[in-house]
């Protein structure tokens, strides 16, 4: 189910890079600086919160314990 659903909203686009990259993109060039930042699904330690703590103060939310193991949060 999930290949299915990458495959008709993210592959089917020729200029396609990565979801991950697209979303750096455009959080980097529409959050104001230094900003208060809720993660939701954090995780543990992970680039994504590694990027976030990098703009701002990150706050991190997951129902997994793993949560408590992520250093940017």
């Amino acid at each position: 189910m999930t290949d299915s659903l990458f495959d008709r909203y993210y592959f089917f686009d020729p200029q396609f890079v990565n979801g991950t990259a697209r979303f750096f993109d455009l959080i980097t060039r529409h959050v104001p600086e230094r900003l208060a930042i809720l993660e939701i699904g954090a995780g543990p330690t992970n680039p994504t919160s590694s990027f976030l703590a990098s703009l701002g103060n990150l706050t991190g939310l997951d129902v997994s314990e793993e949560v408590k193991q992520n250093c940017y949060l």
